[in-house]
């Protein structure tokens, strides 16, 4: 009997430990998933094509570019389960404006109404916020693609009648955030462009007489959204009528034309925690003082050439006793008279009209003669008395600073010379009245012949009082 027992406990404890040896098992060999990194996907309802094919991934492009095809509707979702959380958005859409918030795949917009969509919002929520920022960016009808912002900040327009025609989506985790910085680099007379340069580090020449004819400047870093955008004064041109930004060229290459003044400006998020500095070296003076946001460095009505240029950003709130030098950043002198022989010609013409009906002389005036081949340049893109950006003609002598009681502009396209121009001008009952208004005392003419453009020769005439 205890033998028989024996061998029953044996059987038991053999079962026993087959039993635990399959529970270790399954044990040793069962891993857990690991998580997967977090992604954004997309897709978007084009006009005339419809549902785009498939969705995308991580800043890849949605929609078109340059077909003029609105978008209409969108989806967003994450990918990967490294964090909880969701992402959520919103657009705004044509005559319904701003739509609430979509999440996780929703739609958002409409189709079958041909309404296109004129903005839009991201933002994460959850834990995936703590740990991830989305950036997205537009291609808008007019601006193209325009700049990347970030967490929840518009893109695109409202109010405008823009159409979105392109989207960009893209997570970027926290821990890859760079701080700010810019690069910048110039065009300089003999020696081409020049290398990139960051932070406060020489740009161009100094000894050597040798002009800066152009800039691009650029932000480096994620740490905010924004750019930063600028300006020259161009030889015989003046001031550009816009500013550029982030890596456009602003001044002229190939026509040997000096820059005389900058203006740099910061805009979007950066600008509330940094601001940029910079300095010029400018023929005769040598290096000027500190400028800062927006404000003129250089020279304007002197002849004289940039040479060099130091760009720094500087985080706010920080010592900024580097910058105080004491020297003036900017000084104008009394404009240099450059004028065209075409500007000669045409004068001499309106006061011969104008002395044939008993009308004072009109002088050649080097402000208006600015203003006017300002103008010049814009009519070769709007042939208009509204300026490319929408504003009126005149406000061309308050962007140079000239003051005035009553102004005049006439404007011609096509003529080849002075003579055919002034012959245009005076067989046109308005254009005429300006030439012969004995109120007007003062005249600057703007000339320009560009090859291969929709007319060619360009001429602009300012009249004040």
């Amino acid at each position: 009997m205890k033998r028989q027992a024996w061998k029953r406990m044996q059987a038991w404890l053999l079962v026993v430990a087959m039993l635990v040896s399959v529970v270790t098992g399954i044990g040793t060999t069962k891993t857990a998933n690991a998580a997967t990194k977090m992604g954004v996907t997309y897709t978007v309802h084009v006009q005339t094509y419809g549902d785009q094919q498939g969705w995308v991934h991580d800043g890849t492009m949605a929609g078109t570019k340059g077909q003029a095809k609105r978008l209409e509707e969108i989806r967003v979702k994450l990918t990967g389960d490294e964090y909880s959380g969701s992402i959520q958005y919103k657009t705004h859409i044509q005559s319904y404006g701003w739509q609430d918030w979509s999440y996780n795949g929703e739609k958002s917009g409409s189709r079958g109404q041909a309404k296109r969509l004129e903005g839009i919002e991201i933002q994460l929520t959850g834990e995936v916020a703590k740990h991830y920022d989305v950036v997205y960016r537009v291609h808008c009808q007019t601006y193209g693609w325009m700049d990347w912002v970030k967490n929840g900040v518009m893109a695109g327009t409202s109010g405008q009648a823009k159409r979105l025609e392109g989207i960009e989506i893209k997570l970027v985790p926290k821990s890859q955030i760079v701080d700010m910085g810019v690069q910048y680099r110039v065009h300089c007379q003999t020696h081409g462009w020049m290398s990139w340069l960051t932070d406060g580090k020489t740009s161009g020449t100094t000894g050597e007489g040798k002009r800066l004819e152009a800039i691009e400047v650029k932000l480096t870093g994620n740490r905010y959204y924004g750019g930063i955008s600028y300006r020259t004064h161009v030889q015989t041109y003046g001031w550009e009528t816009k500013m550029v930004s982030n890596g456009a060229m602003s001044g002229t290459s190939g026509q040997a034309k000096r820059l005389e003044a900058i203006e740099l400006e910061l805009y979007g998020e950066v600008a509330y925690y940094y601001d940029v500095y910079y300095r010029v070296h400018a023929q005769s003076y040598g290096w000027l003082g500190w400028a800062k946001n927006g404000e003129t460095a250089g020279t304007s009505g002197m002849a004289k050439r940039l040479e060099a240029i130091q760009i720094k950003l500087v985080p706010k709130n920080s010592d900024t006793s580097q910058f105080e030098d004491g020297k003036k950043a900017y000084i104008k002198g009394t404009p240099t008279a450059n004028y065209s022989t075409q500007a000669q010609e045409v004068l001499a013409q309106c006061n011969a009209q104008r002395q044939a009906n008993g009308i004072a002389a009109l002088s050649l005036d080097p402000e208006l003669t600015k203003a006017a081949n300002i103008r010049a340049q814009e009519i070769a893109t709007l042939f208009s008395h509204t300026r490319p950006d929408g504003r009126k003609c005149f406000t061309v002598l308050d962007q140079i600073g000239y003051s005035y009681w009553s102004a005049g502009e006439n404007i011609a396209a096509g003529y080849g010379n002075s003579s055919a121009v002034m012959n245009g001008w005076m067989n046109s009952p308005g254009h005429r009245s300006n030439i012969l208004n004995a109120g007007f005392k003062r005249l600057g003419v703007g000339y320009v012949y560009i090859p291969n453009s929709e007319y060619g020769y360009y001429w602009v005439q300012i009249f004040s009082n």
